[in-house]
């Protein structure tokens, strides 16, 4: 577990009492995991690799899920939240061909697109349409 020491301790003893214990050690979690992965190149996808980046994106999911509870119960702004994430993709690699961008925050976007994607698939038993009034 990260150090309560300093300024940083101090912001990590106050998110404990708002997010409690268990959502403090997700968050941790995958502070760990978006370490690891802007340490590991993950270019060669190997099974292991694969896996990694499959439990990567599993606490992405965890750490989004209890950030944002609420998830849009229609596919049109369920849809637009997987959009964002991919539009941060897609800046993130302009950002790597033109500006000096890093591959890490291409991985990073990467794997939040891709928790976006299982959300959206996971509460998809959930998603409504209404009829459009407009018709």
């Amino acid at each position: 577990m990260m150090s309560d020491d300093g300024p940083v301790g101090f912001g990590r003893q106050l998110a404990r009492i708002f997010f409690g214990e268990v959502m403090m050690h997700i968050l941790e979690e995958e502070c760990k995991a978006m370490d690891e992965l802007t340490k590991k190149n993950y270019a060669v996808m190997t099974d292991e690799n694969v896996g990694r980046m499959i439990e990567i994106t599993m606490i992405e999911l965890d750490r989004a899920e209890m950030l944002f509870p609420v998830f849009p119960a229609d596919p049109v702004h369920a849809a637009a939240i997987i959009a964002e994430e991919a539009g941060e993709l897609v800046r993130a690699c302009n950002q790597v061909t033109y500006e000096n961008g890093t591959y890490e925050q291409v991985q990073k976007e990467l794997v939040q697109t891709a928790a976006m994607c299982l959300r959206m698939m996971k509460n998809f038993s959930n998603l409504r349409t209404s009829p459009s009034e407009m018709k």
